[in-house]
């Protein structure tokens, strides 16, 4: 009995059971409808959720995953099935109800009802489990660079290309003089992968140039793979770290202006070859870069033929003034060969001779050319005088301040404003006449500069500048008299040094530059009795000087520049400098001013910005600095009005030639001091007002009305600030802060109400951006200004 009991439970299982689910398709095909649509209302609820949390990631600049939008993609294409299968279902029944008319088409649908109630169950398990929504994006796999049309290059970067395609190549270097064209080649090849489809995961472009340092190359190749940048770890910790990812990659590597050969195992970059199918591009102005690189293939750029040539030049000139006259025609041809065929000297000259409107004018500029001499050994110094033209056709009041550029590192940026300064501190520009109009004309001959192609726009285009390295180098040779007296201008800029090197030779030297490097101490005084300028910005370990230091240089020095140093105290041969017109002490760690300082009766401008720790600045100092036009104290000494003897508002106010603040006020009584001055609201360019506790309202458009010049404003650390007031004026009244850039509001738990009224259409042309931290109680704070930009940065 118990034999036929199993023998009949088997038959049930293996055949009744498939037929009574077969069965219930068609009898509960309705119930399992309903079922569907149920379902299918939950995973939409679920879809709805999922969607509100990819928007919020992609409005913080997160990127959806792969696996939640192939997710939504999968719902919407559900939710058409179902409602298709809804629409489809048939509705006519017999047999009281219990059966359907068609019972094959019914059992059809309900097998498709039932199979698609699993899926969305799945799919709605899926979508209640997803704990990543979205991450950081991922880096493009090929970033476009600025590139000028090719003229004459287009058979190198075709055979460059066919290099490029065959798998026996993996290193080629492309090699030749400075200015012939090598990286506008390089950057074609670059923009060329951005075109469509191509079989490299990723295309990597960096400049390298003469002192380059293996972490900035592995930040720029960790940036291009999405690799955070680690400042702690050492050179070998980042190089393991990118090894990783480009040996599991088939990647490009563009390599810009590498002057010595370059270890890539240091850097983290695997060996190309036949079998990994990666390539390194790289640019030199040396062969036997190429061949120390062991580069599979090598190609040499030379200058442009004669065609190729004319067109470029006629191309920068202008074809109208070249056709204008059949003697101007001629004279060009002659300006022309003169280039020699280099490109940058041809788009330089072209650039020079584009002003030029009279035969007249060409023959004076052939005449200048013909008087550089033509046989002087080594190629760099044909290139020289060649480019010399287009810096002899400057303007007089010009050159100088080209020349100056060459003080700074190469290939790096340099902020416009902080150049204009040195300029006006140097006497290039004239400052008598007022800051704001000789920084108006600064900007206008950096303008010309850039126009003239012997300046470039970098990094922040609107605000900083940079020098081609084969222009800078001719600047330093042009400002050494031609290479005459090689130690009149010394710069080692960016050259990683520790301690002041060839101090002997500082005898002769008019400019001395030796920022960005990693100097800790300056103990052994130079002899430099003709020392003009010293610029020891950007040393973050130099702490310490002589005391003796700056005895040769006593009447001599007109420019010091110790900013971004851990300078705590100044040697005390500092206030011997009787003639200093510049003085910048910014981001330093100094404590107190000496009160020596009033000594440096010549100072125009004085740089205390950004000194977080300077505590003390003794009474009657900075008010015998009588020429000082610029002083900064924003985020700096902020103590002003103390009973204990010292320094005054009332001292800035006997400031007869001050044309630009920056101040910081951290006390009420000060605040309220500053409000009522007159002068100084009229000439402050950046305010800091902190920690004024005891006032719950300010009103920026009546408190600060008369700030015509104010850029900067930051308002931080009112504990008891409830309300700010940012516009409010009567009808026909001008809005005062006309000149605003940028708003900060910083540590105001209280702030609750922003009160704007109305801002006159166009008054906040100039704005730029608004950061508002650690104001919680603050609601809707990227309403604060409507001027319809998009820059404000809303960090709460």
């Amino acid at each position: 009995m118990e034999v036929l009991t199993t023998v009949t439970d088997i038959i049930v299982a293996r055949i009744w059971v498939p037929i009574e689910r077969q069965v219930m398709y068609l009898f509960k095909a309705r119930q399992n409808l309903r079922s569907m649509r149920n379902a299918m209302n939950e995973l939409k609820n679920t879809r709805n959720d999922v969607k509100r949390k990819v928007d919020l990631a992609e409005r913080e600049q997160l990127t959806c995953t792969d696996t939640v939008r192939a997710w939504l993609e999968k719902v919407e294409a559900e939710e058409q099935e179902v409602h298709e299968m809804v629409e489809n279902f048939p509705s006519t029944r017999c047999l009281e109800g219990y059966c359907p008319k068609n019972c094959w088409l019914s059992y059809r649908l309900g097998k498709r009802v039932a199979k698609k109630l699993r899926d969305i169950s799945e799919l709605q398990s899926r979508g209640v489990s997803f704990s990543v929504i979205a991450d950081k994006p991922t880096p493009d796999c090929v970033v476009e660079v600025h590139s000028t049309p090719t003229v004459g290059a287009e058979e190198k970067f075709l055979e460059v290309q066919n290099y490029i395609s065959n798998d026996e190549f993996g290193i080629i270097g492309i090699y030749g003089m400075p200015g012939v064209g090598k990286t506008t080649i390089l950057k074609k090849i670059n923009n060329h992968f951005t075109e469509g489809i191509h079989v490299f995961d990723v295309v990597i472009w960096a400049v390298v140039s003469k002192e380059h340092r293996v972490g900035k190359l592995q930040r720029d190749i960790g940036e291009m793979l999405g690799l955070p940048w680690q400042e702690t770890a050492g050179d070998d910790a980042r190089a393991r770290d990118i090894f990783k990812v480009l040996r599991r990659k088939k990647f490009m590597l563009l390599l810009d202006d590498i002057w010595k050969p370059l270890d890539m195992e240091k850097i983290g970059i695997p060996l190309p070859n036949s079998r990994n199918k990666c390539k390194v591009i790289l640019t030199t102005r040396f062969e036997d870069v190429c061949t120390s690189m062991d580069s599979h293939k090598r190609t040499k750029v030379d200058c442009l033929g004669w065609n190729e040539a004319w067109d470029l030049f006629c191309q920068k000139v202008g074809g109208e003034i070249i056709k204008s006259n059949p003697d101007i025609l001629s004279l060009a041809e002659v300006v022309a060969k003169k280039c020699s065929g280099l490109p940058l000297a041809l788009i330089t000259t072209g650039r020079a001779m584009a002003s030029k409107k009279t035969s007249t004018d060409w023959k004076r500029a052939i005449d200048i050319l013909q008087k550089s001499p033509v046989d002087i050994a080594g190629i760099d110094e044909k290139v020289y005088h060649i480019l010399k033209f287009s810096y002899d056709n400057l303007p007089e009041d010009t050159k100088p301040c080209f020349l100056y550029c060459s003080l700074f590192p190469e290939d790096n940026p340099i902020e416009k404003e902080q150049l204009i300064e040195f300029w006006i501190a140097e006497g290039f520009l004239d400052g008598s006449q007022g800051i704001h109009e000789a920084h108006d004309k600064g900007y206008l001959l950096i303008e010309s500069l850039v126009v003239s192609c012997l300046l470039e726009t970098a990094g922040n285009q609107e605000t900083q500048v940079k020098m081609h390295d084969v222009l800078r180098d001719m600047a330093l040779w042009i400002a050494s008299d031609c290479g005459k007296k090689k130690n009149k201008i010394m710069v080692e800029a960016g050259s990683r040094l520790t301690e002041a090197s060839r101090v002997e030779f500082w005898d002769e030297a008019e400019k001395v530059s030796l920022m960005h490097n990693e100097i800790e101490a300056l103990l052994e005084p130079p002899t430099c009795p003709k020392l003009l300028t010293l610029m020891l910005q950007w040393n973050k370990d130099l702490y310490y000087f002589s005391d003796n230091f700056f005895e040769s240089m006593a009447v001599s020095l007109r420019v010091l520049d110790l900013s971004h140093t851990d300078i705590k105290v100044l040697p005390d041969s500092i206030c011997i400098l009787v003639n200093m017109k510049y003085l910048n002490l910014s981001h330093t760690k100094i404590i107190a001013l000496p009160g020596e300082v009033r000594n440096l009766l010549q100072l125009m401008h004085l740089d205390l910005s950004y000194t977080l720790h300077l505590r003390t600045i003794p009474r009657d100092v900075i008010s015998k600095l009588f020429q000082l036009q610029v002083l900064n104290l924003y985020q700096s000494y902020g103590d002003w009005e103390r009973q204990d003897g010292g320094v005054s508002l009332m001292e800035l106010e006997c400031l007869k030639n001050l044309t630009s603040l920056g101040i910081t006020i951290n006390n009420s009584q000060a605040l309220l001091r500053f409000i009522g001055s007159q002068i100084l609201l009229e000439h402050t360019r950046r305010l800091q007002i902190w920690k004024c506790q005891d006032l719950p309202v300010v009103n920026i458009s009546l408190q600060l009305g008369n700030m015509k010049s104010l850029q900067e404003l930051e308002i931080s650390s009112f504990y008891m600030l409830e309300e700010l007031t940012i516009a409010g004026m009567t009808e026909g009244e001008n809005w005062p802060l006309s000149s605003l850039e940028k708003l900060t509001l910083c540590n105001l738990p209280r702030l609750k109400l922003v009160q704007k009224g109305k801002v006159p259409p166009g008054c906040l042309q100039n704005f730029r951006g608004l950061d508002i931290t650690y104001c919680h109680s603050l609601k809707n704070p990227a309403e604060l200004l409507e001027t319809g930009r998009e820059e404000f940065h809303v960090p709460i």
